[in-house]
């Protein structure tokens, strides 16, 4: 069967649409391993949906089809609201800050009162420490591994980006990781389920319809629901509008001043100027729109554990970029990007916790 068009995506997949009995169809199909983006993540992924659905059928794609081979896994779903994406909305397109508020609205309001849901699967004290320190570091590890000019960029005590100096981020995340009293204190108190890669571009909209959208392409565990923290999922949402998708697609400027100095800046020219999002940081809006309703009193490290998240999904793509794009530039890009992010929130826990120089 001819495919209609081919969509653009950012995993290891292809995604392919169809017409079938008078239906547009998306065929998402993967045939190589990534870095936990491959074919075996896409067959995880699509389970993972079909038990979703059985719980929330309206938020939840309906899965069609799943074809496993020895050289591929191939899914097959419905092609709603003309593949429009929560990103695309807000960022690309002309819907007014009132229309885009409340559509983000609903899906927020949606997910902490419904799909959120405390489980008993998993340590909460272990997740700041296993995936915003140890996952980041395991992660630019394999970097430095693959890549000679990260690992000789990695070789520097301090950074200097735009003639400012951060850490190196390794030597942060080895001084969190050593200190139990911060984690204690931004640890989660409790394990829920989570959709474990909520970037927009994975929230299916209808723009006419705001409380009508779609979750696609959840990390699942052969079919297993995603024990993690909700603030992961808020740290990947806010990641898609801070930079993921204008480093993937390369409009941004890097250059090598030396092996640890670079000029880095990003090129705003083909966003849309009246996206409301500019105008608002993240964690504003959540208190504004929300009015706090989801934060448990007993999460006090929740803005500081959003902010780390953040830094950790950052550097926890550069190993997926240098398959995906293969180019040195945008590797560095998420480099200095997390490297950055990392340093402000290193600074303001150094302020709240009364850390000493060599903490």
């Amino acid at each position: 069967m001819t495919p209609l068009f081919e969509l653009k995506g950012g995993s290891m997949a292809t995604l392919r649409v169809f017409e079938r009995g008078g239906k547009l169809i998306v065929r998402k199909s993967a045939s190589e391993e990534g870095i936990n983006n491959g074919k075996t993540k896409l067959y995880y992924e699509a389970t993972y949906l079909k038990t979703l659905r059985k719980f929330y059928p309206d938020i939840i794609p309906e899965i069609l089809e799943i074809n496993v081979s020895d050289d591929q896994v191939a899914v097959e779903m419905p092609y709603y609201y003309d593949g429009l994406t929560l990103h695309d909305l807000i960022v690309k397109t002309n819907i007014s800050q009132i229309a885009g508020k409340k559509i983000m609205f609903h899906i927020l309001d949606y997910l902490f009162n419904t799909f959120y849901k405390v489980t008993d699967t998993g340590v909460a004290n272990e997740v700041v420490k296993i995936l915003y320190i140890n996952r980041p570091k395991e992660r630019i590890i394999t970097g430095i591994e693959g890549n000679s000019n990260l690992k000789r960029i990695s070789a520097n005590e301090s950074i200097i980006i735009n003639k400012n100096r951060y850490t190196n981020p390794l030597i942060l995340l080895d001084k969190l990781s050593n200190n139990e009293r911060v984690l204690e204190s931004i640890s989660p108190r409790h394990i829920y389920q989570t959709h474990f890669d909520l970037i927009p571009h994975n929230i299916l909209v209808n723009e006419e319809l705001p409380k009508e959208f779609k979750l696609i392409d959840p990390r699942g565990q052969e079919g297993n629901l995603m024990a993690s923290d909700y603030i992961y999922d808020m740290a990947k949402f806010k990641f898609g509008f801070s930079g993921f998708d204008i480093l993937k697609n390369k409009r941004f400027t890097v250059r090598t001043i030396k092996d640890n100095e670079f000029i880095f800046f990003y090129d705003y020219s083909r966003l849309n100027k009246r996206s409301f999002w500019s105008e608002l940081t993240f964690i504003d809006y959540i208190k504004t729109e929300l009015k706090d309703q989801w934060i448990t009193q007993d999460d006090s490290g929740w803005a500081e554990r959003l902010l780390l998240a953040e830094a950790s999904h950052f550097l926890s793509d550069i190993p997926c970029r240098m398959i995906k794009e293969g180019d040195d530039d945008t590797m560095l890009g998420f480099f200095l990007k997390g490297t950055i992010l990392l340093n402000d929130v290193y600074n303001k826990m150094k302020v709240r916790h009364n850390l000493n120089i060599n903490d």
